[in-house]
């Protein structure tokens, strides 16, 4: 069987010396596609930015295909992508997140229909399965005000309707949770869906019994509802304390150079605008526990997952997905007050028995339920 990944920003979790911005999706994805290629009788592809690397490189026995450059115009990327995929000629296409690919659904999915292939389509944030969920007229009415009113909006907005049109003929969708497979299940009775969680492949982790250099971590893109400014005044308001704060600039966000001149005026907080994957596990290996202040998310992001596997407990702002912060004892949950945050991270430093149960906790929630291997036969259970 032939298996296809698409998700532009992934090249630089393949080429190490390629420095370009990802995420989660982008981690996620590539750590599906390296697992499965470890299978005899599959044969995986994936399809990135255009980097001025070779037309096809293999890395882990996967196959990375460039197809266009980032600054690509709308007609000309469908063409190409068009193109490639035509050339890889998969038995299954795979992607996550509308994202970028949201204005490319169109011809993968024309394409999956002409050819008798099958278009698989994760959701990587809780909002995509709740505006996919939307009265339709919705976003005809936000295509007609982008129009009206902004300009530079029509092309985001058009790109969105076309997804929506697409999306009822996904052959298998897969979510995260319970509540997004609920919120897609009225919008689309007649699509295979499915719940998959994220995985992680704890051959990469490794514990570490050295002195850990940073009380709290906040790891991400800096993106508006991830609030990392939280984070920040959490690190001032406890200057005994040590944090450190890896945070990804994002295109679309003005924000950035705001949080990180900030950022950098706090004598306890290291700042790092860019790391590879393998680094930011060296950052985990050094810190001891991990802060997510995210108002939304997709489940849990990758970065918490790979804090826990690193055995961090968890300190949330907002979020506690499956309620496990409470009921597994991970972590603490604030439940939007930003004064516990604060609370929480000293309790946690002070008292080592707190810590040390809630560490392994941590641990063994993510051990069971997140392994990359396990996730990933249900995921190709799925699709074959």
């Amino acid at each position: 069987m032939k298996i296809c990944f698409i998700l532009p920003g992934a090249y630089p979790l393949f080429n190490k010396k390629n420095k370009f911005p990802f995420g989660g999706a982008e981690v996620q994805l590539s750590l599906l596609a390296k697992i499965l290629a470890k299978k005899k009788d599959l044969d995986v592809h994936f399809v990135v930015y255009d980097h001025g690397q070779n037309k096809v490189e293999k890395y882990d026995l996967v196959n990375v295909w460039k197809a266009y450059r980032v600054n690509t115009g709308f007609i000309k990327k469908n063409l190409i992508l068009f193109s490639v995929i035509k050339k890889i000629d998969a038995d299954a296409y795979i992607t996550r997140g509308i994202g970028i690919l949201s204005s490319l659904s169109f011809f993968i999915t024309l394409y999956c229909r002409l050819k008798k292939k099958k278009f698989i389509f994760m959701l990587a944030h809780d909002d995509e399965a709740e505006n996919l969920n939307r009265l339709g007229t919705e976003i005809f009415i936000r295509v007609a005000k982008a129009c009206l009113f902004k300009k530079a909006d029509i092309r985001y907005q058009i790109s969105k309707l076309i997804f929506k049109i697409t999306s009822k003929y996904f052959q298998l969708v897969v979510c995260q949770n319970i509540n997004q497979y609920h919120n897609l299940k009225t919008y689309l009775p007649k699509n295979k869906l499915v719940i998959v969680k994220k995985g992680i492949d704890f051959q990469s982790i490794q514990h570490s019994t050295i002195k850990k250099k940073w009380d709290a971590i906040w790891v991400g893109r800096c993106e508006v509802w991830k609030k990392g400014e939280i984070f920040l005044e959490m690190a001032k308001g406890n200057p005994s304390l040590n944090f450190a704060m890896v945070c990804t600039s994002n295109a679309g966000n003005s924000s950035f150079e705001k949080i990180k001149n900030e950022a950098e005026q706090i004598s306890n907080l290291d700042f790092c605008d860019f790391v590879s994957n393998e680094e930011v596990y060296e950052y985990l290996r050094n810190s001891k526990v991990f802060c997510i202040t995210s108002l939304k998310e997709g489940d849990w992001p990758m970065t918490v997952l790979e804090a826990m596997a690193h055995k961090l407990p968890i300190i949330s702002y907002t979020l506690d997905y499956g309620n496990i912060l409470k009921d597994k004892k991970c972590g603490f949950c604030c439940y939007n007050k930003e004064e516990l945050l604060g609370e929480y991270l000293r309790e946690l430093i002070k008292d080592n028995k707190l810590y040390e149960e809630m560490s392994e906790n941590a641990y063994n929630y993510v051990r069971e339920t997140h392994d990359i291997k396990k996730n990933s036969l249900e995921l190709l259970k799925a699709i074959s």
